[in-house]
């Protein structure tokens, strides 16, 4: 049985171009290009310009750029600007939002 990984990039690191993980991953760090990956979290150090797409989304940090998954859920510390696509999503209080929203079945 295959088992899930995480890849880490924390905030000590400065990345421009495009990520692709089959499985998990964790932003802290600043990166300018496209995220694509199975689960992504984005912590409260994460700087991303740039579309994101994945099952599942987790924004702590700052996003700006589409964001396209089936479960997204923006927590209080985010500074999130751009559209979201999603099947479900959950948005708890204080979170800075400048955004376009889709919610629909099958993303």
């Amino acid at each position: 049985m295959p088992s899930s990984s995480n890849s880490i990039l924390l905030d000590d690191v400065e990345l421009k171009g495009k990520i692709t993980e089959k499985d998990n991953i964790i932003i802290g760090c600043r990166f300018e290009g496209n995220v694509t990956a199975e689960d992504v979290t984005f912590s409260d150090r994460a700087n991303i310009i740039g579309d994101v797409n994945a099952n599942k989304i987790t924004i702590e940090g700052k996003v700006k750029g589409a964001v396209t998954s089936k479960q997204l859920s923006i927590k209080q510390s985010a500074d999130v600007e751009g559209d979201l696509i999603t099947e479900s999503l959950s948005i708890e209080d204080g979170a800075k939002l400048k955004i376009q929203a889709l919610t629909k079945k099958g993303v």
